[in-house]
């Protein structure tokens, strides 16, 4: 399934700045996409937890971020993480 092959996009605005990780892999079925980061969910069997996906979710909206993921199975999956600028106040 897919290419092996993972691109990543870097973009920022005034706000925020995104990391976009898109994969042409085998995807996610929509019934668990609106799950992702709610529960611990596996695609790799009863020995996986799924917790990683969970944690960089909580991680990433305790900084002002969120994370985004649209994917379609049998084409690939893209995952984008916005982060908030921050400007120190040093002079």
């Amino acid at each position: 399934v897919g290419s092996g092959e993972i691109d990543v996009v870097l973009t920022g605005d005034s706000a925020f700045c995104s990391i976009q990780i898109v994969d042409r892999g085998a995807g996610i079925p929509p019934s668990y996409l609106a799950e992702l980061g709610k529960k611990a969910i596996s695609f790799k069997g009863a020995g996986s937890r799924g917790l990683s996906l969970t944690h960089a979710f909580k991680i990433i909206e305790s900084w002002g971020g969120k994370i985004e993921i649209e994917s379609t199975v049998g084409v690939g999956t893209s995952v984008e993480i916005h982060l908030q600028k921050y400007l120190s106040e040093r002079g």
